[in-house]
């Protein structure tokens, strides 16, 4: 579709993607440069910035549209600016093996580990979707955001 970019949360696991496409490629430097040029949207369009506390925001789509992302027309929820921020959280991003993104990674665990409860960034408030309690734990993104640390390494 014209004029249609995709959202941050999906998009980002192609970077996993690249690497499977890679593995079987016969020009493997075309994927190199796929690579380094989601690495490079990724820093550039994508990241917005830190928000008050120090944490990454993320716009929700993909060519830095912030609109509202998932909106539900029947219970008129959707994700809000910057909502999606949550993604980086995950860890996808790090199988870039870029040096700005694994700085991210660094960055926003350090600030995690002060933290016993989950800022506002990460809890997704408007999302209609029952959540699973243990995946929405500091411990659980501090986990994550240590091996995305160890894999960009």
């Amino acid at each position: 579709m014209e004029d249609t970019a995709c959202d941050t949360s999906h998009f980002q696991r192609w970077p996993l993607f690249l690497i499977s496409f890679e593995r079987n490629a016969e020009n493997k430097e075309d994927y190199e440069k796929y690579r380094v040029g989601l690495a490079t949207q990724i820093n550039d369009v994508v990241v917005s910035g830190k928000d008050k506390d120090g944490f990454y925001l993320m716009n929700n789509f993909m060519n830095g549209w912030n609109g509202v992302y998932a909106y539900d027309v029947d219970s008129g929820h959707g994700v809000d600016a910057y909502e999606n921020s949550s993604s980086l959280f995950i860890g996808w991003w790090s199988l870039l093996v870029d040096e700005e993104i694994t700085e991210m990674y660094v960055e926003t665990y350090n600030l995690l580990k002060d933290y016993d409860e989950l800022p506002d960034i990460l809890t997704d408030s408007k999302t209609t979707r029952e959540r699973n309690e243990k995946i929405l734990s500091v411990a659980w993104y501090k986990t994550i955001l240590f091996c995305a640390i160890e894999m960009a390494g």
